[in-house]
């Protein structure tokens, strides 16, 4: 009964506040629009090509690839990225508390009597 209480917890708690960072992130992203990008606004270094060649130039192919991974992550713990990260990681624990609050009392074929 407890670790079902704890999973319907988790999974509310997880998927509202998901919910509320995504629609934050939304209204920014649309303030943003309304106001217009500035066309003269340079690149982000991590976007140029002399960037690029720099890390394959130091750090060869695995330093490319762990830049691509580290942009990842960023992308996955900022705005809608991390509602959607919250929303799976609740499922996931709460599915998990479920499956083990249904499977904890049910008896083996070893306890069973003949």
């Amino acid at each position: 009964m407890r670790l079902r209480l704890l999973g319907m917890t988790i999974l509310v708690a997880g998927l509202s506040s998901a919910a509320s960072i995504w629609l934050a992130q939304d209204r920014i992203d649309r303030q943003k629009r309304v106001e217009g990008m500035n066309a003269a606004e340079p690149l982000s270094p991590e976007d140029s090509r002399r960037y690029t060649h720099d890390v394959e130039l130091y750090y060869g192919e695995t330093g490319m690839l762990m830049e691509k991974w580290k942009r990842c992550f960023a992308e996955m713990t900022h705005g809608k990225g991390l509602a959607g990260t919250i929303a799976v990681a609740s499922l996931v624990v709460g599915s998990g508390l479920f499956y083990v609050a249904a499977h904890i009392n049910r008896p083996t074929e070893t306890q069973q009597s003949p």
